[in-house]
């Protein structure tokens, strides 16, 4: 294989790795997170439990830092409970009366339980107050809890107004919320006219009507009504004037900006890096060649030329040999077998005559040389290229006539005629600067692919305001992807030689009959010189059509059919290969989906 089909190998990794993780990032938090989507909760049913009452006392700075306190009378009907456990998460959307929806963080803090054991811990990376020991089971009955914890709700981020929202209760605990009541000690005065209530986040279910408030100096009292059933959050509206809240903390953080931008300045780099170092030179104009450029082998055209790997090119190679008259191909009668016999033998091996099963079949035996018949196929051999000459002296390294399906080490050829056609040839057909930018700009994008996702999901810090840099750090990467396909270059030769072996192409594809009649006049092996070219071209049925209505003269190449492409395939396949080798080797909590949440929390017994 050589270092542009590696290069491409890679690449066409990448392009499945990024398509998995596009659908894994885009589609999996719509599955886990619909947010934007009024569902009802599918965590299962409360086990064992009913709430008897529930008070939310919320008391309100001029900073928006809420002090919650909640009070729950938990009536356990079975036997073997140790207590609850609540989440209050910190990402969550609110929807003012603008119907903008707007997505907002607030830091939770000092989550507690009064006179209760317990412990915070986080599932899915969002706080859990667990309440009860282990060791202790409560009796059947009901039990009060008080929760206390700080939220520090930020600075206020609607514009021309500002307003308290608050999602009080939580929405999946699982059963019936009895007597709901709330206690909401605001700052300042505030508009009883401008207070509401909704069933859901996005102000599509109006329970005004269900809603016992009143208002007493800075202290607005809620209670629901006893024939309404509430299962889910509450979430109430207070809108009040601009500027009502002062000083409001910023909640958001750096982590997931500083991602997003290392990966957009990636995507920048990657476009600049093209242009230097990356962009095609101008092309040359081809002109029609009728002989290989500047005597390239077959393999080193099909290395030029970007068209085949290796395997191919090598059995290119022997065709080659062959039209050299340095080797023949012979085929038994029944076409299961090929065997290579040199038509150079080592002197010292010509008395030894070897053969393989057909001793009396003169087609078959090692030929005996004159003086002249040698010194003129040893002028051929001094002429070979260095991936000719590998090709030959693996062929004969065991003997001089050889069996491709028995021998058991020939298909190591491959990778040393590729090894050689990247060290001759590399760095004078590709620009070394150009690939080993694209390395570089694979190295940066696997570091992208990281760096997105863990902005969505793990930092998770990003001001809403700004989170479209999450979509332009995802459109991001398949540009980077795309100036990595088409980073590499040629050199100012490689796009000389490469025009020209498009004009070979060119003569192999469409040459005209009387032009090619006057190239065998002049040399009679011009079918045999051009068709292994053809070959590692994928022209092989272009060149041999040609022929139809011109001789070809019978050489002293063995009995292989070259006028049929079947005969290269099963030439090919007659190889040996080796045997392949294998080895085989939230607990009800809510998840987020780039900074926001679909539940206003809850919880559940254990």
């Amino acid at each position: 294989m050589n270092d542009n089909s590696k290069v491409k190998k890679i690449v066409n990794y990448l392009m499945v790795i990024y398509a998995v993780f596009f659908l894994l990032l885009v589609f999996l938090p719509k599955v886990i997170n619909p947010i934007g989507e009024d569902k009802e909760i599918t965590t299962a049913k409360a086990d064992g439990f009913t709430i008897e009452s529930y008070l939310v006392i919320l008391e309100v700075s001029e900073n928006n830092i809420v002090e919650v306190t909640e009070k729950i009378t938990i009536d356990f009907f079975k036997s073997g409970k140790h207590g609850i456990y609540k989440f209050t998460p910190e990402w969550l959307e609110y929807t003012p009366y603008t119907k903008q929806k707007t997505k907002r963080k607030s830091v939770l803090s000092d989550y507690r339980a009064v006179n209760e054991e317990f412990q915070v811990d986080f599932v899915k990376r969002k706080p859990r107050l667990r309440i009860g020991s282990p060791s202790i089971t409560l009796p059947v009955g009901p039990h009060d809890y008080e929760i206390k914890y700080t939220y520090d709700m930020g600075s206020d981020p609607f514009k021309g107004f500002d307003a308290f929202i608050f999602h009080a209760f939580g929405d999946y605990w699982g059963t019936r919320i009895n007597n709901p009541s709330l206690e909401i000690h605001l700052p300042k005065d505030f508009n009883i006219d401008n207070v509401s209530f909704w069933g859901d986040k996005y102000r599509q279910k109006n329970l005004n009507s269900y809603v016992e408030y009143y208002k007493e100096g800075n202290v607005l009292y809620v209670k629901l009504n006893d024939d309404f059933s509430l299962d889910r959050s509450l979430t109430v509206d207070i809108v009040l004037p601009a500027g009502y809240f002062t000083k409001g903390s910023y909640n958001y953080g750096f982590v997931s900006l500083s991602a997003c931008l290392s990966v957009i300045l990636v995507g920048i780099y990657s476009y600049i890096s093209w242009r230097k170092y990356g962009k095609d030179h101008p092309k040359v104009s081809q002109t029609i060649e009728f002989t290989a450029p500047e005597d390239y082998d077959c393999a080193e055209i099909g290395y030029i030329s970007k068209s085949q790997s290796g395997n191919k090119l090598t059995i290119g190679l022997i065709v080659q040999l062959a039209a050299k008259g340095l080797i023949k191909i012979n085929e038994s009668e029944d076409k299961k077998k090929r065997t290579i016999i040199n038509l150079l033998p080592k002197e010292s091996d010509i008395s030894k005559k070897d053969k393989i099963e057909e001793k009396n079949s003169e087609e078959f035996e090692v030929p005996v040389l004159t003086e002249q018949e040698r010194a003129t196929r040893e002028l051929k051999f001094k002429r070979l290229t260095k991936t000719e000459s590998l090709v030959y002296k693996q062929l004969f390294k065991n003997g001089d006539i050889v069996d491709l399906s028995e021998d058991k080490n020939f298909y190591e050829v491959y990778r040393k005629v590729d090894s050689q056609l990247k060290t001759s040839l590399k760095n004078k057909i590709h620009d070394k600067k150009a690939t080993n930018h694209q390395y570089i700009l694979i190295t940066l994008f696997m570091l992208s692919i990281v760096l997105v996702p863990f902005a969505w999901f793990v930092a998770e810090d990003l001001d809403p305001k700004i989170d479209f840099l999450y979509l332009v750090a995802l459109i991001t990467l398949p540009l980077i992807l795309f100036f990595i396909f088409i980073m590499r270059r040629k050199t100012i030769y490689g796009e000389e030689i490469s025009a020209r072996v498009e004009g070979f192409k060119d003569y192999i594809n469409l040459a005209e009959k009387e032009r090619i009649e006057t190239l065998v006049e002049e040399n009679p092996n011009h079918f045999y010189d051009i068709l292994p070219y053809a070959y590692v071209l994928g022209l092989t049925n272009k060149w041999i059509s040609r022929f139809k209505d011109i001789p070809v003269e019978n050489l002293e190449m063995g009995n292989f059919d070259y006028t049929s492409i079947d005969s290269f395939d099963t030439l090919a396949y007659s190889v040996y290969s080796p045997p392949s080798s294998s080895s085989s080797s939230c607990g009800g909590g809510c998840s987020s989906c780039g900074g926001g949440c679909s539940s206003c929390g809850g919880g559940g017994s254990w």
